[in-house]
This record gives structure tokens, C-alpha cells and sequence, in this order.
């Protein structure tokens, strides 16, 4: 009996026509599929960076700003508590060289602000590296000063409290244990610049009613402001 040769295995290039078409469809076809899970993880990671980026809120300031006897600090201390806002006071920062010097009747030059400023600024900037947001009483005379605050990285906006010279001055020689000479108020509206065009951040609140009604006003717009960091 003559043994017939075996035919030899083919290999998978030899595949008929068909089957290699079938099997080149499946292999595409397991390559879309991956693509697509891989885009499909790569949007998902983007809307979670989306997500953590719209949650990083700058810290609020909040400044309350006028001349001496305008209730910028009973204002600012009590929406620095109601808010739970660390409260600042502007005035604790000044030397008690410049704290002389305005006990004596002379205003401050540019000059003499100058370690003032750097002084709170430096208060701010630990403040914010913390996270913490703050409601700082503060003159807010100069706008270059205010222009100073407005660079940190705070949300920033100042309510300006404005009223007359006569009402301001009859509340100023009631205060005591203070170094600020009311003999020095007529400097200080004199000193006070006005709002200029790009400030738009400045809300001037009316302070001829009382500390409550003024105050009413304010929280008004502070609850707007923060609406907006939602």
C-alpha cells in the first residue's frame, strides 16, 4: 500500500479569502471599541478637572472703607462675625510714631502710608495663602492703596461709607481712647479720592441712618457678591 503524502498545514496567510476578511474585521473592530473607551475615559477625566477647577474659589474681601467716624469698623466687625470672615483692623497697623503723629493734629503724608500699607498687605497676603476670607476696615483714601488690595488674590469689593461732614464730626468726638484727633477729619475728606472709572467694585452706602440700617444695606449686596462665587 503506497502511504499518500500528507498535505502540509497552511499557515494563517493562507486562509481562504473569506476568513481572513472576517478575521480582519473583528480585529478592527476590537481597535474602535478601544479608541472609543479611551476617549470616553479621557472626557471623563477632563469633566472631573472641569469640575475641581469651578469648586477653587478665590477667599472673599470684603472692604469697609471712609473717613474716621464713619462706622467702618463697627460695620466691619460685625459682618467679619456674621460671615465668619476674619475680621482686620486697618488702624492696628499703623507705628506708634504715625499713631503720635495724628494724636498731635497732623495728617499723614503719602510718604508715612507707605509702611502702613505694606504692613496690611503682608496681613492679607498670610490671610490668603491660608484660605481665609476677610473683612478689613480701612480708609480706602488713596486709590492707589485701594488698587494695592485689589491685586491680591481675593474676590475684592469695598463699600464706601459716605455722609456729611457734620454727622460724621458729631460721632467722632464721642469716641475715646482713640489716636485719631477729630481736628484731623477735615484732612481726611480732603484726602479721600474719588472713585475712579475702572472701580466698579466700590458701593457707596448712605451712612445718615443708623449703624442697623446702614449695616441692612450692606449685607444686601455682600449676599449678592457671594451669590456670584457659587
Amino acid at each position: 500500500m503506497i502511504n499518500q503524502p500528507k498535505e502540509a498545514s497552511q499557515p494563517n496567510n493562507f486562509l481562504p479569502v473569506k476568513a481572513q476578511q472576517v478575521k480582519a474585521q473583528q480585529v478592527k473592530a476590537k481597535q474602535v471599541k478601544a479608541q472609543q473607551v479611551k476617549a470616553k475615559q479621557g472626557k471623563a477625566k477632563q469633566g472631573k478637572a472641569k469640575q475641581g477647577k469651578a469648586k477653587q474659589v478665590k477667599p472673599r474681601l470684603f472692604i469697609v472703607m471712609g473717613v474716621s467716624g464713619s462706622g467702618k469698623s463697627s460695620i466691619a466687625s460685625r459682618l467679619a462675625r456674621e460671615l465668619s470672615f476674619e475680621f482686620v483692623e486697618a488702624d492696628n497697623f499703623h507705628s506708634e510714631q504715625a499713631k503720635n503723629y495724628m494724636a498731635n493734629n497732623k495728617p499723614l503724608s503719602d510718604e508715612m502710608r507707605k509702611p502702613w500699607i505694606a504692613a496690611i498687605i503682608k496681613k492679607l497676603s498670610l490671610l490668603n495663602e491660608q484660605g481665609t476670607s476677610v473683612v478689613l476696615a480701612y480708609s480706602g483714601l488713596k486709590t492707589q492703596h485701594r488698587n494695592s488690595f485689589r491685586a491680591l488674590n481675593f474676590n475684592c469689593h469695598y463699600f464706601y461709607l459716605s455722609g456729611d461732614k457734620k454727622l460724621i464730626l458729631s460721632r467722632l468726638v464721642k469716641r475715646k481712647l482713640h489716636f485719631f484727633s477729630p481736628d484731623l477729619l477735615d484732612s481726611q475728606f480732603s484726602a479721600m479720592e474719588p472713585a475712579q472709572g475702572h472701580e466698579k467694585d466700590i458701593t457707596t452706602i448712605d451712612v445718615n441712618g443708623s449703624l442697623s440700617e446702614i449695616y441692612q444695606n450692606i449685607i444686601k449686596v455682600v449676599h449678592q457678591e457671594l451669590a456670584k462665587d457659587k
